[in-house]
């Protein structure tokens, strides 16, 4: 059903047409196979300030998209850096990727995000050890020992690797980027001189998303 409402989406949404985005302009072909299934997949972290910034448009592309179309992936080459001594904690990014993980197996995927965000980028107290991110799931109703016993379950270790081979898989070296259908990129500097930006990037995703699989 969640499938038939993803071709129904895609034949009925109004999108620009194929003349208006080019290749090499608009977005890349990646050599990667083509997903099963119609996705967009941002790929992201936690300590981007872009990617705190493409929190509202990552929303509309959700709620506009049909179900389990759009999903996000953490990366794991950025991580805490103090800004004072310079002291690199690299194991901060699996910390969140798994943070992440949870969160979606909770149901809490977008409050957990905006309470981590808000504290990185607003209260800028970036995450450094567990006990924050804890903090945080309890906001949301997540006791220290249901997080403990998810953090450190076999599911959430393997969504977390997961997300790092598909970082791996579809060379991601940049966030936020978009993948659609598991082949194209999204570039959003060829939407740079469009007057409502928001709106030419939802339309370019829904063109994405309409290409037949190569």
């Amino acid at each position: 059903m969640k499938q038939l409402l993803a071709v129904l989406w895609l034949v009925v949404a109004p999108w620009t047409s194929a003349a208006d985005f080019t290749e090499g302009k608009h977005y890349k072909t990646l050599t990667t196979p083509a997903s099963a299934t119609p996705e967009v997949v941002e790929y992201f972290s936690f300590y981007c300030p872009a990617c705190f910034r493409f929190e509202p448009l990552a929303s509309d592309l959700k709620q506009e998209l049909p179900d389990d179309v759009f999903h996000r992936i953490h990366v794991d080459f950025l991580y805490y850096v103090d800004s004072k001594s310079r002291t690199r904690l690299p194991e901060t990014a699996l910390m969140l990727s798994k943070a992440l993980a949870m969160a979606q197996a909770f149901d809490i995927e977008q409050e957990v995000s905006a309470s981590i965000f808000e504290r990185h980028f607003i209260a800028r107290d970036k995450t450094k050890e567990l006990g924050q991110l804890q903090a945080d799931f309890a906001d949301h109703g997540v006791t220290t020992e249901r997080f403990m016993a998810a953090y450190d379950s076999f599911s959430i270790n393997s969504k977390a690797r997961l997300m790092q081979q598909a970082t791996r898989n579809h060379n991601i070296r940049s966030v936020p980027t978009v993948v659609v259908n598991g082949r194209y990129e999204v570039i959003p500097n060829g939407l740079s001189g469009s007057k409502n930006i928001a709106e030419e990037y939802k339309k370019l995703v829904q063109y994405l998303l309409a290409l037949p699989a190569e």
